[in-house]
């Protein structure tokens, strides 16, 4: 499995060493996620087992907008938010709607390996060229909107970046659980991303 740049899959952030835990059998997943819907989306994406169709979500789930990321969620069970990076301040909105008025009180953050997001600077240059040689834009404009993916949408490394935003998330929501998930995408399988303190 490959990150960014063939980073590590177990590296330090900050104070904690972070992991992927994989998920191959049912006594994988974490204490503290086996009964909540986080759990539940793990058993059902990684172990295949079949669900109950739910009356109403109980999970949000914050992932990437690559389009190899596909998860195996049960009928009506999650809400789905998609932004590049895994990056949730954009769309924190929709996230306290969930809380708030829907009652959400289980949330995952769901990075993947090789993010375009590690790659924003070039990717960002050639994203300017093209808007200004095939979409007119002006030079500013396009340079404007590089600046923008830089700031909000760049990361370093999923695992430490994913984890990062489900702390983020944690802090901001504090009546949930807020768990951070990597998806594999050679093999399409979720991992739990663990540090030292969890």
């Amino acid at each position: 499995m490959t990150t960014c740049a063939n980073s590590p899959h177990r590296r330090a952030s900050g104070l904690s060493e972070l992991a992927v835990t994989p998920v191959t059998r049912e006594t994988d997943i974490l204490a503290s996620l086996h009964s909540s819907p986080v759990g539940a989306l793990l058993s059902a994406h990684n172990l295949g087992h079949q669900l109950p169709v739910a009356e109403s979500p109980q999970l949000l789930i914050v992932s990437c907008m690559d389009h190899r990321l596909l998860l195996e969620t049960p009928d009506r069970f999650a809400f789905q938010i998609r932004t590049a990076g895994a990056t949730p301040e954009p769309v924190l909105a929709n996230i306290a709607f969930a809380v708030a008025v829907a009652g959400i009180r289980s949330i995952c953050v769901v990075g993947h390996t090789d993010c375009a997001m590690c790659r924003a600077a070039s990717e960002g240059t050639a994203m300017m060229q093209h808007l200004v040689d095939q979409e007119g834009w002006s030079k500013d404009e396009a340079a404007k909107l590089n600046a923008s993916l830089q700031d909000e949408f760049s990361i370093d490394d999923p695992v430490a970046a994913t984890w990062q935003h489900a702390r983020r998330l944690g802090r901001l929501f504090p009546t949930c659980q807020v768990a951070p998930l990597l998806f594999d995408v050679e093999d399409g399988s979720l991992g739990q991303i663990v540090g030292a303190d969890d």
